[in-house]
């Protein structure tokens, strides 16, 4: 390179040295441009982070703001609970006074029931003694008519004999009219002293409810009182703790706000002063860059042109060289002079330009120092704002710990002061209700004491009137009357509910009696009422006696019996007779009972080993879809028409059987129930041994009278039995148990009928040999015409 430069004219070295210097400034030119570039980005990210740490700090500053903005809330909830405590509070003293209230009102209604209930027994004895003396008035009415009437009619009676029949009339009415006079006094004395008692006791129960009102008044009015000071001490705390929340709200939002306007209006000024050097420097550099690129551009221009210029220079000057080498010195020193003014201009060129670089680099640099000095008072300025602000944030957090402090304390204050009343409150409540409890217990007590008094008064004056003669002898005729009013209930055309249970040993059937002759194998006869000739209506083909459940019953127009083993039914009014079942295997041990147009019966209780078996059995009037009942092993069964009724032997229960679906409800439980009947909507039955009675809607059995009975038959309100306590003999009693009588002697009697009027019975050996049969007895309904039935 050196050989070559050397070999070169002085001019042209000169040239490519200049050009070459070019070069080299121009590169370092850009490299500072490039450094300064750099360094202007790197303080622009510098930047950027300090405004990003701003922005962190700014939302710390808003967690802690809403930090205080919960404990608010959680004042709130507090107040909250407060409220909720206060509306238990006063439902509980609410309840209290209503628990008050109620027992007042328990007592007034006891002490009310007992007057009622004296009330009902006076109105009893009244209408009794009104009855009694109404019934003594007629009859002695009747014996005035009749006394009068024997007088008209025996016009000669003796003179003697009228005056004694006048005397022992005027005897009989001074009789009377002392009676008469004695009740009404004694009626007088005993009314005035009722209505003195109801007029005390009303005075009595009216002071009692007055006072009991008067307490629980004043109670109320204690109690309402206190909590209407609770409740001004309430107000006035929450209208204190409102206001104070409020001017704290009021003095931290207008904090909020002016913190948030300072802390926007800065980060708005510094965003702006930061964007304003931003683009001041982007602005700068654009225009260095451009001024740059312009002198490049001008340079590269100006070089090429040289370049250009150098090189046809030097094309010509060879070529003029190679050509000309006779050239005159006078034109190659004009080609140096103008080499020279080529220099002179390219160095003034290069001076200008280094003038106008300086020029621009101290500019960047003046600018580079403003935008420092800018940036670090902005950063100061945000400092000394920050430190205000966590100043002022920790006065006001320091402020509301102590004014949540005195809230506290507050209310703990008033939470115990509300404990305090609440316990007195209740404590005097109490002491109110027991001194009106006590007040009206000693109320409850007198009232007592005099109904207790009254009572015996009522006692005595009643002995006194029942010892009366006239009114024992009134009450025998009433008790006759209503004992005549019973025998005329027995309805005479009918079959006893019984029967079906007893042996069917006779039965009402179209208007006839039929039985099953003890004298004759068994066989079915129609009874002549008028006399002897009874009429064999089916023959059952026995080779023994067999009265037992020849005849089954009846069902629309059909008599159903048994014969050789097999089911028949009867019609009496075509004639027709049919076979229903074919030697049926269990013998029925029971009549038939009709439900939900099936018919019903007992098979024997027995199998062959002597164990329980089912022995509940159902067809169609048809005698078609024979079914044994699963489950069901019954010693006597009733139908009400819709459910059965069943005695359980292996349970000793009683049990209601559906037959819609064989659902089963334990009526009774551990019961030996035996002998069911239904009638009018009662069951009744042997218990044990006696003799109960029970609506089908109840689960209680009630007694009637006290009675051992055995082979139970029911027909309107009499109630037919045998008798286990008197030698198994024959009795009725009313189903009220208000009269009991024993209709005959026969001793042993069983299998208890009745129909249309009579009564048929079977005699026993002993009660124990239940078919060792003696006789067939038959008797009327009420004890008379005993007889052995048609043999």
């Amino acid at each position: 390179m050196k050989n070559i430069l050397s070999s070169l004219p002085a001019g042209m070295r000169t040239v490519i040295i200049i050009i070459s210097v070019l070069l080299v400034v121009s590169l370092v030119a850009n490299t500072i441009l490039l450094t300064q570039t750099i360094s202007l980005g790197n303080q622009r990210n510098d930047l950027t982070a300090e405004l990003d740490d701003a922005a962190a700090q700014n939302e710390d500053l808003s967690a802690q703001l809403s930090d205080a903005q919960d404990s608010i809330a959680e004042l709130a909830d507090l107040h909250v609970e407060y409220d909720a405590y206060q509306t238990d509070a006063e439902a509980k003293l609410a309840a209290a006074v209503a628990d008050g209230e109620a027992n007042v009102q328990t007592a007034k209604d006891e002490a009310a029931q007992a007057l009622d209930d004296l009330q009902a027994g006076f109105d009893t004895y009244q209408a009794d003694s009104e009855a009694a003396f109404t019934a003594l008035a007629d009859e002695f009415a009747a014996f005035k008519a009749d006394s009068a009437l024997a007088i008209a009619n025996a016009a000669s009676l003796a003179q003697a004999d009228r005056d004694a029949a006048a005397q022992d009339l005027a005897a009989l009415q001074t009789e009377f009219d002392t009676y008469k006079s004695d009740a009404d006094t004694a009626y007088a004395a005993f009314a005035d002293e009722f209505d003195a008692y109801k007029t005390n006791a009303e005075t009595t129960l009216t002071e009692t409810k007055a006072a009991g009102e008067a307490d629980v008044l004043v109670a109320r009015e204690d109690a309402a009182q206190a909590l209407n000071d609770l409740q001004t001490e309430l107000d006035a705390y929450k209208a204190d703790a409102d206001a104070a929340y409020t001017a704290l709200s009021d003095e931290f939002t207008t904090y909020k706000t002016d913190a948030e306007t300072t802390l926007a209006e800065a980060k708005a000024d510094a965003e702006a002063d930061v964007l304003a050097a931003q683009e001041g420097a982007v602005q700068a550099l654009a225009d260095l860059q451009a001024g740059f690129d312009a002198y490049k551009t001008d340079a590269d221009v100006a070089y090429n042109a040289l370049a250009d210029e150098f090189t046809s220079f030097k094309a010509d000057s060879a070529l003029a060289i190679a050509n000309t080498s006779t050239l005159a010195q006078a034109d190659r020193d004009a080609a140096v002079q103008a080499l020279a003014d080529l220099q002179t201009e390219f160095d003034t060129y290069k001076a200008d330009a280094d003038v106008a670089y300086t020029a621009l680099s101290d500019e960047f640099t003046a600018y580079k120092a403003d935008a420092d000095a800018t940036y670090t008072a902005l950063a100061d300025e945000f400092t000394t704002y920050k430190a205000d602000a966590d100043a002022t944030y920790t006065a006001l957090a320091d402020e509301f710990t102590t004014y949540k402090a005195d809230a506290d304390a507050t209310y703990t204050a008033l939470a115990d002061e509300f404990t305090t009343y609440k316990a007195d409150a209740d404590a005097l409540l109490a002491n109110a209700i027991a001194a009106g409890e006590a007040d009206l217990a000693a109320a409850q007590d007198i009232a007592a004491q005099d109904l207790a008094a009254l009572q015996a008064d009522f006692d005595a004056y009643r002995a006194d009137a029942e010892s009366d003669t006239a009114l024992a002898e009134a009450k025998q005729q009433l008790a006759d009357a209503q004992k005549q009013l019973v025998l005329a209930s027995i309805p005479a055309d009918e079959n006893g509910a019984g029967n079906h249970g007893n042996g069917m040993l006779a039965f009402l059937y179209k208007g006839d009696i039929i039985y099953s002759n003890f004298y004759d194998t068994g066989n079915i006869y129609i009874e002549n009422i008028a006399g002897h000739g009874d009429m064999l209506m089916r023959n059952i083909s026995s080779n023994e006696r067999d009265p037992l459940y020849n005849i089954v019953g009846a069902y629309k127009d059909w008599l159903y019996y048994r014969h050789s083993g097999c089911f028949f039914r009867y019609n009496s009014d075509s004639g027709k007779n049919e076979m229903l079942i074919n030697s049926f295997k269990h013998s029925p041990s029971s009549g038939i009972q009709a439900a939900a147009e099936m018919l019903y019966f007992l098979g024997p209780p027995v199998n062959d080993g002597g164990e329980y078996e089912d022995n509940l059995w159902s067809m169609d009037e048809n005698g078609a879809f024979l079914h044994r009942i699963p489950g069901v092993k019954a010693a006597s069964f009733v139908s009400d028409g819709q459910y059965l009724y069943y005695a359980a032997l292996d349970k000793q229960a009683l049990i209601r059987l559906d037959p819609a679906d064989d659902s089963e409800r334990v009526l009774l439980q551990n019961a030996e129930v035996n002998y069911l009947n239904h009638a009018a909507g009662m069951l009744y039955f042997a218990l044990g041994g006696q003799l109960m009675k029970m609506p089908v809607s109840s689960t209680e059995p009630v007694p009637v009278d006290s009675i051992g009975a055995a082979y139970v038959n029911v027909t309107g309100e009499w109630i037919y039995y045998v008798n286990t306590d008197d030698n198994n003999t024959l009795y009725r009693v009313t189903t009220g148990g208000l009269y009991n009588e024993k209709l005959c002697d026969v001793e042993n009697a069983a299998y208890v009928n009745i129909v249309d009027g009579w009564v048929y019975f079977m005699q026993l050996t002993s009660p124990d040999e239940k078919d060792a049969f003696i006789k067939a007895c038959k008797i009327r309904l009420d004890g008379s015409d005993l007889m052995l039935s048609k043999p």
